[in-house]
């Protein structure tokens, strides 16, 4: 096809930033000419059938949003990785491959990026170390049969992107390849980039092409937060729905990684919306510790706006749950208000068997201030949880959720070696994990796991194979990849381990990789936790990478001291 290119017309955005909990909103002006738009990953086919509906879901407006910044003279990039082969003869496919080679192509570029500096002290929200799908049982089995059915692999199916999205063979590209996209963006002067596609929580983060990597190599990055989607299952932790889970990696974000938009500065109407999120939306107007607290127990149920200050969320909710003064811009005549001043000091008046009381300690309703704002305390929160489902017409569960509490089944952070909170479960097993990034400099000598703090029963497995020494060698290891390490301790541990010698991977130089810091332990001795069922890169979070770079070299007592000149 052929596509006349009009006059440049700039995108007028309003960025979402997080601090903590609360919003913030920033407009900017980007030079369409100047902007690039990464396609991630949308593929015809997925393992996952809920994966493939969803995407189906957004695909169309995800097209229109594309052809629009087209016509105003903004660079399309379509990246299905895995999909270069289908698209060898392709014209998008050569004109990307006949892009001059950059001058200041960055280090590292062509791998993924799994961590950024501002992420180090980032809980990871999410448990997607199983790969995130969400399939009904006997429903997955049907689609594995049908993508065999069709000659598809059913674990790998995808061969090219889907058919949904335009490919505009005049002037668009066609790279998986973080060094080649990042030619076109050097080529094309693109200073901005931003992303959309699938899946946010792996490849839109983290591929060579992704929001950390453009980030990292000093690109204005945002992502399109409605035309995305995650992979995620609501029986892994936190226990939230799939659409809550989205809400969660996209606040992860906006915090740690890059600012968000919707595809409605774009084109216009209303954000995308996946037709099975019928979640209410609560604005919450509270101190940020307090919001915090109260979008933890209702956010499997509804979707969370924490309202820090005016932008486009402050009228777009259901009700409003108010602790402080609304804001001037406000304008929330039309809409329920929990506001729990006047519920705390007409609870005397209110019938015990009121379903916004259920649950609380009809005796203390009372909690205020000198000025009359409530106090945020187990009554009053549950207070708001009731309030929320009651205006809304649904029934006031018998319990109410939260995000963080703890159990072992799933996966919780420790810092190892030093001492840790004994749990309140007694054990007499546990699992430890971390995942590891070794340089290609370390490949040419055996390498030695010095994991003394675990007992010496422990026992260690390496990409899921158990190890018979702490010795590694080359065909052991994946350089420049991800490598899953997973400590088996048994003996009642009760959840602890040794404070001496801590964790790390030796070089014979005198080099090490200190292992210290965040893992992830899990009481029990299922033996399925030895290792990732998908590659490391797709279940990785920030919490328990050690990558090797300067500042992770420690000491090696009684060897040589660290090389000043370590590989970064």
């Amino acid at each position: 096809m052929t596509t006349s290119v009009v006059e440049a017309h700039d995108f007028e955005w309003t960025l979402r930033s997080r601090d903590q909990l609360a919003t913030t909103f920033e407009k900017q002006t980007w030079e369409a000419e100047e902007t690039g738009f990464i396609v991630c990953d949308m593929w015809d086919y997925h393992h996952s059938v809920n994966a493939v509906q969803r995407l189906k879901g957004f695909a169309p407006k995800l097209d229109r949003v594309l052809s629009e910044a087209r016509n105003r003279g903004a660079t399309i990039i379509h990246a299905p990785s895995d999909c270069m082969p289908f698209y060898k003869e392709h014209a998008a496919r050569q004109r990307a491959l006949a892009v001059a080679l950059a001058a200041n192509a960055p280090e590292r570029i062509a791998e993924w990026c799994h961590r950024i500096p501002e992420e180090e002290l980032a809980t990871y929200p999410i448990d997607q170390s199983d790969g995130g799908e969400d399939d009904d049982v006997e429903a997955h089995a049907r689609w594995a049969a049908y993508l065999e059915s069709i000659g598809r692999n059913p674990g790998t199916p995808w061969k090219r992107q889907t058919k949904m999205l335009t490919i505009d063979d005049q002037c668009d590209f066609i790279a998986a390849e973080g060094d080649v996209v990042w030619n076109i963006l050097e080529d094309k002067q693109i200073k901005r980039v931003v992303l959309v596609g699938v899946h946010t929580n792996m490849c839109v983060l983290g591929r060579p092409f992704g929001l950390r990597q453009m980030k990292r190599a000093g690109k204005e990055v945002i992502l399109m937060r409605d035309m995305t989607d995650v992979m995620y299952d609501p029986n892994d932790w936190p226990y939230v729905s799939h659409f809550a889970g989205i809400d969660l990696v996209i606040e992860h974000i906006e915090r740690w990684v890059c600012p968000t938009i919707t595809s409605d500065q774009v084109i216009g109407g209303q954000p995308f919306r996946f037709r099975n999120d019928r979640r209410a939306t609560v604005g919450i107007l509270a101190p940020t510790e307090e919001a915090s607290m109260i979008a933890e127990n209702l956010r499997h149920d509804f979707r969370i706006h924490c309202l820090g200050g005016e932008g486009p969320d402050l009228n777009n909710a259901d009700l409003y749950y108010v602790i402080r003064e609304p804001l001037a811009a406000m304008d929330v005549t039309a809409r329920p208000i929990v506001q729990l001043s006047p519920i705390l000091r007409k609870g005397e008046s209110l019938k015990n068997d009121h379903p916004i009381l259920q649950g609380t300690d009809k005796t203390a309703l009372l909690a205020l201030r000198d000025d009359g704002t409530p106090v945020v305390s187990t009554n009053s929160r549950r207070i708001a949880f009731n309030s929320c489902f009651w205006l809304t017409g649904q029934a006031v569960p018998e319990t109410m959720p939260g995000l963080s509490s703890q159990s072992d089944r799933h996966w919780i952070l420790k810092i190892v070696p030093k001492a840790l909170a004994e749990l309140p479960e007694s054990t007499d097993a546990s699992w430890w994990r971390a995942l590891m990034l070794v340089p290609h400099s370390w490949k040419e000598r055996p390498l030695k796991l010095q994991l003394d703090c675990f007992g010496e029963s422990a026992e260690v497995y390496l990409n899921g194979t158990l190890l018979a020494s702490r010795y590694l060698h080359s065909e052991q290891l994946l350089f420049g990849e991800l490598n899953h390490l997973a400590i088996h301790v048994k003996g009642g541990s009760n959840g602890q381990v040794g404070e001496d010698s801590p964790p790390a991977l030796h070089h014979p130089n005198g080099e090490a990789l200190s292992l210290s810091g965040r893992w992830q332990m899990r009481l029990g001795d299922d033996p399925s936790w030895k290792d990732f069922p998908i590659p490391p890169q797709f279940g990785a979070s920030t919490d328990n990478i050690f990558e090797f770079r300067r500042s992770g070299l420690v000491p090696v007592r009684g060897l040589v001291p660290n090389r000043q000149g370590a590989e970064r």
